[in-house]
Parts: C-alpha cells; structure tokens; sequence
C-alpha cells in the first residue's frame, strides 16, 4: 500500500515495524496533517538510530520496542521482546525500502520491499498478517572515475572499510567487480554483514556493536 493509506490504516494495526532510520523519515514525511499517531499502535525497531528517529517523530519512548541495550540490535533479538503481542489474526505493518535497481518489472519485490523477510515469517507463523509498505526506494551509487581510483586504491593501501549494511558489500562489489580485497580491512556491525565482507574477500574482518564508541574502539584496534 501506499505512504498516504498506510496513514489512515495505522489504528487498525497491532504495530509498524520500521527497519531503518530512513524507513522513519520517509513514513513521516507523508503524515497527512491533521493525522496523530494512534496511542494502541506499537512502533518496532532493532537498533538506537531508528529509536531515535522515531522519537524526533513525537513518539514516546514507552511505545517503541526494540532488541534489549546490550544487543545484537537485530531482528533475532527483537522477536522475544514482541512476540507476545502478536495475536491471530493481528495485523503488523512493515515499512521498510525496495531495491530500484531490480528494475519496474521485478514485481513483487519492488512493490513489497526488501529487508527483514525473517520477521515477517515469525508474524505469519503465529498467524498474524503482515501489510508491506515501500517507504523510499535505494540503488548502488554512481561513482566517477575519481571515486572509483580512490576505492580501487583503498582495497590495496592498507585502508579499514566500516560497512554497516549488506548492501554497502554488494553495491561495492557491483562497482569494482575485478578488484581483489585481500589487502584490505573490514569493520562491520553486525555478524551477517562481517560474513559478507568475508566471502567477498576482505583479508581482516572485525565485528562491532553499531556505536560510534565502538567503532573507534575497532578502528583503534586494527592500526
């Protein structure tokens, strides 16, 4: 469904599920004006930055949940916090972005959106229902000559790359498909992303939570 139904079908909804700080602004952006998140509808996330935005958004902190402090903030970890309040027959909406550059024909998964399938799994498992909602749409990048020898030479000189997104790894490699990452280090803030880096090549691959503090810590850590 669209941003603008999506809207006037929040009460009818056990809770929204964003799956990134973007997922946030882009849903918020279209909020009809007249139109207040209704108090019984329950915001998810798995991690502080979505939290956060969703709480610049006027939501209280009282009605988000998301994956206990200490983490992994995932999906995993935010099941057992939520589970009990999907009910049959509940229905919990999922905003999260679709990948353009699968093209307009690539139907369902541009219309629908791509990210946290495992989630929606758990919901309909226990006989829920999900209603998927594309809140913005994400592509690889467009690099220049410039861009792409400065990437090429950072795979070679000694550089820690930070990924905090699968994607980052897959757009990366769509734009330097030839090059070898043997030489190069890698920082990733969640296991699945680190597995990433390491099947694409990366000769060090580091795990951290999601932190500024631990990200520096890490960077620290591979000089």
């Amino acid at each position: 469904i669209d941003l603008h139904q999506a809207w006037h079908d929040l009460a009818t909804c056990r809770a929204v599920m964003f799956v990134s700080r973007s997922a946030v602004q882009h849903f918020f952006a279209e909020r009809p004006p007249d139109m207040a998140w209704p108090q019984p509808t329950r915001a998810w996330c798995t991690g502080p930055g979505t939290q956060r935005a969703l709480i610049s958004q006027g939501l209280s902190q009282a009605s988000i949940d998301v994956p206990p402090a200490t983490g992994p903030w995932d999906t995993e970890h935010l099941w057992p916090v939520v589970q009990a309040q999907v009910q049959p027959h509940d229905t919990i909406m999922l905003v999260r972005g679709t990948d353009i550059s699968l093209g307009l024909q690539a139907s369902p998964a541009v219309q629908t959106g791509v990210g946290r399938d495992w989630l929606a799994q758990q919901v309909l498992a226990q006989n829920g229902q999900i209603r998927w909602v594309v809140a913005y749409g994400r592509a690889c990048p467009q690099w220049d000559a410039q861009r792409l020898r400065s990437a090429e030479l950072a795979s070679i000189d000694g550089s820690t790359w930070v990924f905090s997104s699968a994607q980052a790894l897959d757009h990366l490699h769509q734009l330097l498909p030839s090059v070898s990452w043997q030489q190069a280090k890698a920082i990733a803030t969640h296991s699945r992303i680190a597995q990433k880096a390491t099947d694409m090549g990366f000769g060090q691959v580091m795990t951290c939570a999601p932190t500024p503090q631990a990200v520096a810590a890490s960077l620290e850590s591979m000089t």
